[in-house]
């Protein structure tokens, strides 16, 4: 199935590294411009 919707992500917390995220930032909650998540929505293959 096609991608239906897609999003661009921005790194507010580290500009210069948009639009990734460094793990050791994702053991508590962190901010999208649109979303917030915490530490235990991330998820891997």
């Amino acid at each position: 199935m096609p991608t239906q919707d897609i999003h661009v992500l921005a790194n507010p917390a580290d500009p210069a590294f948009t639009p990734w995220y460094q793990v050791r930032e994702l053991s508590g909650a962190f901010t999208t411009p649109e979303w917030r998540f915490n530490g235990t929505d991330l998820r891997h293959f």
